[in-house]
């Protein structure tokens, strides 16, 4: 008599590789324009207004004490002019965690769309009321925006993606910072907006990201993972997996979680870090794993954005670009 694997008899069912779904591509799109397309866009920005924003300074300071402004103050108020945006960043990094889990990952990028209002109307402001500490204010909240972006928006489009194409979506953080910079560049030209008149526009224009995902945004749903596992709403999490992956194959992704779920929770739901402790070991266990690399996946990023941060800022250390103030297009 022949025995044959009882595997055999339940049939296999394969995932099929497809192209990622049109709403989660917009998703994506929305989450990173106000993300780390900001991050990139002010990191350059700022170069292009060096000369007209001292220039304003200087006469700031002789209306308000009479004199021209030592050599050496202005470069120490443009160099905080263009610094302090790493400490608004560190913050923003720092707090980005929290904000992800109070306010929910949409919620928390939407709020950080707020601050890029702020800065941008602060800036905006600047020139027209003579006080030129509102761009160290302003600067400090953008700041605030780029680190809380850059610490929220991966962990959105990790989390909305289907397993087989976190990797690739995972590119967008990296993609949009590239072309906020080369934005930033472009439109720094004083043939655009880098002329001298201009100055206050263009570091106003941070704004126009902002108000992009405030009305892209919203129509896309929340992150399933923390709607499920950080709120327990079955109902809109599966709302959420058929919107973004379709009615089809929303299922597949929903089990990934329900593991995970299961994992982090030790099988029985809601289950409180203390009575974890005093349960089995076999059931705690997962949970603090799962805890473990979560903070630490946390930790990295706010570490890799301090990086960047030093890494960028350091291509200019007094504010000077080469691109705007130190070319020569005659022949």
């Amino acid at each position: 008599m022949e025995f044959q694997p009882l595997l055999l008899r339940v049939p296999h069912i394969q995932r099929k590789s497809r192209f990622p779904n049109l709403t989660l591509v917009l998703a994506a799109c929305a989450a990173c324009i106000g993300g780390t397309f900001q991050y990139g866009y002010n990191i350059s920005v700022i170069n292009a207004p060096t000369k007209p924003v001292q220039s304003f300074i200087n006469e700031t300071w002789i209306h308000r004490y009479g004199t021209h402004i030592q050599e050496g103050i202005l470069t120490l108020l443009w160099s905080v002019i263009v610094s302090v945006f790493t400490l608004g960043g560190f913050i923003g990094a720092s707090v980005g965690g929290m904000l992800a889990i109070r306010f929910g990952r949409k919620g928390a990028l939407l709020l950080n769309s707020v601050f890029a209002l702020l800065a941008s109307l602060l800036m905006g402001l600047s020139y027209p009321t003579g006080v030129f500490e509102l761009l160290i204010v302003g600067r400090f909240l953008i700041g605030l925006n780029a680190g809380i972006g850059i610490c929220v928006q991966p962990l959105y489009l990790g989390e909305i993606a289907p397993k087989s194409l976190r990797g690739a979506m995972a590119m967008g953080t990296s993609i949009f910072i590239t072309g906020g910079i080369l934005t930033g560049q472009v439109v720094g030209l004083k043939e655009l907006l880098g002329g001298d008149d201009y100055w206050p526009i263009l570091l106003s224009t941070s704004c126009i990201p902002a108000i992009l995902q405030f009305l892209i945004l919203p129509w896309f749903p929340e992150s399933p993972r923390y709607l499920l596992i950080d709120k327990g709403d079955d109902i809109q999490c599966s709302k959420a997996l058929k919107q973004l992956h379709g009615s089809e194959s929303y299922h597949y992704e929903r089990e990934d979680m329900e593991q995970e779920r299961v994992a982090m929770l030790g099988v029985k739901p809601k289950k409180t870090m203390g009575a974890l402790h005093g349960s089995k070991p076999a059931l705690a266990a997962p949970y603090h794993h799962a805890t473990e690399l979560r903070t630490a996946a946390q930790w990295h990023q706010r570490y890799l954005f301090l990086c960047k941060l030093c890494v960028h800022s350091s291509w200019y250390p007094s504010g000077e670009d080469p691109l705007h103030h130190n070319r020569d297009w005659s022949l």
